[in-house]
């Protein structure tokens, strides 16, 4: 008689505290859904020209990896034609460089599908986003396989 079963109470125990685990992390959750549904609009051409900017200055650009932080960041870029994401922006520019085999096939990409990222940006600056952005691609690598063959082969 003396002894207690203790197993129905450590079953209330856990339960109780178990609850209060859950209801704990759902008011975490929820405190939290605001981010995962926030997004930051931007005025076009400047912002455009930011981005072109940061994609030129990096001497080991990863489209792959600027395309997973485009999309965490929901960033939209607002343009007198429309709004587009960072994400579609990434894309356009990536298969611009891929389809074309020239600087002036990359730039025809945008003007015939009346997209408005080029048009704030200089010569110059469209330039290095073409060479940067055509590295990372098959044809960039084919090119630069065929330059590095044609080199070694001069040497000889």
């Amino acid at each position: 008689m003396g002894t207690i079963n203790t197993s129905p109470i450590k079953v209330i125990i856990f339960s109780f505290v178990s609850f209060f685990i859950t209801i704990l992390h759902a008011q975490g959750e929820a405190e939290n859904i605001g981010h995962l549904h926030s997004f930051k609009m931007l005025g076009g051409n400047v912002a455009v020209n930011e981005m072109v900017a940061q994609i030129n200055l990096d001497e080991d650009y990863n489209y792959r990896e600027s395309l997973s932080k485009a999309r965490v960041s929901n960033t939209i870029y607002h343009f007198d034609y429309g709004n587009f994401s960072e994400v579609g922006i990434l894309k356009h520019f990536k298969k611009a460089a891929r389809k074309s085999a020239s600087l002036e096939e990359f730039r025809s990409y945008f003007s015939e599908r009346d997209l408005p990222f080029l048009e704030g940006l200089d010569p110059q600056m469209v330039s290095d986003l073409y060479v940067t952005l055509r590295k990372s691609t098959l044809n960039g690598y084919l090119e630069l396989l065929d330059t590095t063959l044609t080199s070694l082969y001069t040497m000889e």
